[in-house]
């Protein structure tokens, strides 16, 4: 019963239905599109008033994108010749604006209207939607008066039926360059904040005490002070005077008023651009990834802004990681994963710190709940598998690495923990093929050689070993583990009678500084090389390198 859409010329309806309203609204299309200037037209808001029954109001929306501070002023001045009572209140920031014309008896405000409308839970309900949250909020959107509005508009031409130049001056605007589109706006935004002034003066308060008017009289110069803070931010941003100043302001803004969409929104997406533009540079990585917590902290729902911490946050904590910086990695990846409990590569992260401090437990249950998130995860399967083999479940192990393998039947690294896990398990036979297809997968994988002499070693076949721990050091000769394989090969060597390559082996322990002499003769694994005369040379060796000892392989 309350709502009646009518698809028709609203200037004709206005004229001919003979009707009167409390309120009109009026919120056309851009005054620059044809035939939307005379919903600009003083004859329109004349129209418009003589709609209105005794005491009626009228609202008129007006933009700021794509005009200029004198066509601006233009529809506010033509407005005023109309509603001489004309008050600005701002929708959105600098963007978005409405005229509210009023009786011309209607001098004040009456706050406690406005608060019992704040105490319908409907109303305030809507509201909150746009983050009014009470009366002063409310009251933080007002512009200006009467007599500044006057100032403001200054000697203007009038815009009327007869003269729409709106439509024609402002289509011109569309094609300015960018710095020119933002020398307008600095202007126009210049001339709002001379005129801005607190709604005090306009408030009529009858039902708070003297203590209770000056705390609101006091959150409202706040939250005044809080809004030209954010316009001055809006100035120093679109005069490209640089960021500092802008942060600033925006910073000073949020501190007096911290529930404000628009400097939330202008503030975190400030943060968001500046931290883009250092992201790639390694030296800025972490300052970047502390504007982009800030944005997301600030703005939630930020289309970007969680985003870019998130793989900012990973990057850097993995950075940590790869320099075992466990304890900042760790704060680094869980920031991640409070902020976005559905990121996997966080939860990794966090379980790969844990394993380094062999706190499988706690691993464990990370990954129990990432699998409820991401059942069909070959990784999270793959990790479980590892972290199961070092608490000694082989056979879970298997179990899930096999589940891993089914999920990505391509990858070699899924593949080479299975096999080494059916190892383990003494199925020699199963292990084998898992080993010989990573070697059609990857025939260059150094990890699987190492695997399949590990297996060969079980098996007793030393020959087989020997040229598969051989393979892996030449495929890698600088993997990780490749000391302990070298020693290894000595042994395997030395076991299997072919001393000379022992030897060789083992003078590449003593020149690497793998082992000392005297642990090496006390290995009885070395037995068949003691009885030969090399075995002092080599070792000989040692006394004269040990001065700068050799890393890697």
């Amino acid at each position: 019963d309350r709502l009646n859409i009518l698809v028709e010329d609203g200037r004709n309806f206005l004229k001919m239905s003979g009707k009167k309203y409390d309120t009109i609204l009026s919120e056309p299309s851009n005054p620059w599109i044809a035939g939307i200037g005379s919903l600009f037209t003083e004859e329109f808001f004349q129209a418009c008033k003589d709609s209105l029954k005794p005491g009626g109001i009228m609202t008129q929306w007006a933009n700021t994108y794509n005009m200029g501070t004198d066509e601006f002023r233009s529809v506010l001045g033509t407005f005023q010749s109309v509603f001489p009572n004309s008050m600005v209140w701002e929708c959105v920031l600098g963007a978005d604006y409405l005229l509210v014309g009023l009786p011309e008896d209607m001098d004040t405000i009456d706050y406690d209207r406005v608060v019992r409308m704040f105490q319908n839970e409907e109303i305030a309900a809507d509201l909150l939607r746009i983050g009014l949250t009470g009366p002063p909020e409310f009251f933080k959107h007002f512009v200006f008066g009467p007599d500044a509005m006057k100032r403001f508009v200054g000697d203007v031409p009038i815009h009327t039926d007869d003269d729409t130049f709106l439509e024609y001056i402002l289509p011109r605007n569309l094609y300015l360059t960018p710095q020119m589109k933002d020398q307008n706006y600095v202007r126009f935004l210049s001339a709002v904040q001379k005129e801005r002034s607190t709604v005090q003066p306009y408030l009529r308060v009858g039902e708070l005490d003297d203590d209770a008017q000056k705390k609101l009289g006091e959150r409202l110069q706040e939250l005044f002070k809080s809004r030209q803070l954010a316009m001055e931010g809006w100035i120093e941003l679109c005069g490209r005077r640089g960021f500092e100043k802008a942060l600033t302001s925006f910073r000073q803004s949020l501190e007096l008023d911290s529930s404000d969409g628009d400097t939330r929104r202008s503030l975190s997406d400030l943060l968001v651009e500046i931290g883009k533009r250092m992201v790639n540079d390694d030296s800025q990585v972490g300052l970047s990834l502390s504007l982009f917590k800030e944005a997301a902290k600030i703005r939630p729902d930020h289309p970007s802004a969680s985003q870019y911490a998130d793989q900012t946050g990973v990057y850097a904590a993995k950075r940590l990681f790869e320099q075992e910086q466990y304890d900042l990695a760790f704060v680094e990846f869980l920031d991640v994963w409070k902020r976005n409990p559905s990121n996997l590569e966080a939860i990794l992260g966090l379980c790969s710190i844990h394993q380094e401090r062999e706190n499988y437990t706690e691993a464990i249950r990370l990954l129990q709940l990432a699998l409820r998130r991401y059942p069909e995860d070959p990784e999270l399967y793959s990790r479980r598998g590892s972290v199961g083999f070092l608490l000694g479940g082989t056979d879970g192990a298997v179990a899930d690495w096999q589940k891993s393998v089914s999920l990505d039947p391509e990858n070699v690294r899924y593949r080479n923990n299975l096999a080494a896990g059916l190892v383990r398990l003494s199925r020699f036979e199963e292990a084998i093929i898992q080993y010989r297809r990573i070697q059609d997968l990857d025939p260059d994988y150094p990890q699987a050689y190492v695997g399949m002499g590990q297996l060969f070693m079980e098996t007793g076949e030393l020959d087989q070993a020997s040229l598969a721990f051989g393979t892996a050091l030449k495929l890698d000769p600088q993997m990780k583990g490749a000391g302990t394989l070298v020693y290894t090969l000595v042994a395997t060597d030395a076991k299997r009678g072919d001393l000379d390559r022992a030897f060789h082996w083992l003078d590449q322990v003593i020149r690497l500084n793998l082992a000392a002499p005297g642990a090496i003769r006390s290995d009885p694994a070395m037995d068949p090389l003691k009885s030969d005369p090399r075995f002092e040379e080599v070792l000989s060796r040692w006394v004269a390198s040990s001065a700068s000892p050799v890393t890697g392989s």
